[in-house]
């Protein structure tokens, strides 16, 4: 399992709040019952000054044919952006009446389909879906250039990618 505590002290702020906590943890098994099978299975807890979220997660991969795998995925998560994480993330952000943001992934469902040849190169095709609630974004409402956090709830994100990795190690990798 893993466990992670993050701590925010804010002092001069608008809120008035001095400090913020938000815990998570989880705690998983693996099991493989066979060579073409992989399973890691848990429960994850956040917990925080807002709310509480408890969630079951599990994450399978099967090797359908030589080279070819197939993995899903189900993982609901929190996300604690605190003043620091949202500069990071948009350095024109402004912060004025924002201390934090507790995003929740609600459904968090991703599935992966993957082709390697010989350790050569593989492509894979990744797809996401995830209902969230207090969804980051930034917009400039107010100053042009200056973006202020908004957040929204009840957004709906469908995601696609395709990864395509070329692994020369024949002959040799920087």
């Amino acid at each position: 399992g893993k466990a992670e505590l993050k701590r925010q002290m804010l002092s001069n702020n608008l809120s008035g709040k001095g400090s913020y906590n938000n815990f998570s943890t989880e705690v998983f098994i693996e099991a493989i019952p066979s060579s073409s099978i992989w399973i890691n299975a848990g429960a994850y807890f956040n917990t925080n000054s807002s709310f509480n979220m408890f969630s079951p997660f599990v994450t399978v991969e099967l090797l359908v044919d030589k080279g070819l795998t197939f993995g899903a995925e189900y993982k609901p998560k929190v996300d604690f952006y605190t003043m620091r994480n949202l500069l990071e993330k948009n350095l024109f952000a402004t912060l004025s009446l924002t201390d934090n943001v507790f995003t929740k992934y609600y459904n968090d469902l991703s599935v992966t389909l993957r082709y390697e040849y010989q350790k050569v190169f593989s492509i894979a095709f990744l797809a996401n879906y995830a209902k969230i609630d207090n969804y980051l974004y930034y917009e400039d409402l107010l100053n042009v250039g200056k973006f202020d956090i908004q957040t929204a709830s009840g957004v709906q994100v469908l995601k696609s990618k395709l990864n395509f990795y070329l692994q020369p190690t024949q002959f040799g990798s920087l």
